[in-house]
């Protein structure tokens, strides 16, 4: 059975979110859906954005411990040649 390639969602907003969002369609000429799509899937992409650099900086802070080990046992290699 095929996935449909939309999904109705229903729910509620602040009125005053409504009146903003009427408000800002009306000179935008675009539909509530289209509005609705956008804004979820740019809030989605930020989420992914800070999760992703979450994922980053723990995966730096776990390797830093390494990093520096491996960096006090190269201390004297640049000098050996002097």
């Amino acid at each position: 059975m095929a996935m449909p390639k939309q999904k109705r969602m229903n729910f509620f907003v602040p009125y005053s979110l409504y009146q903003e969002i009427n408000e800002i369609i009306s000179f935008s000429n675009i539909s509530k859906s289209d509005f609705a799509r956008d804004a979820l899937r740019e809030y989605i992409k930020k989420i992914k954005k800070q999760q992703l650099k979450e994922q980053l900086k723990e995966s730096y802070l776990a390797k830093s411990k390494l990093n520096i080990k491996i960096s006090k046992d190269f201390e004297y290699v640049d000098t050996e040649n002097i």
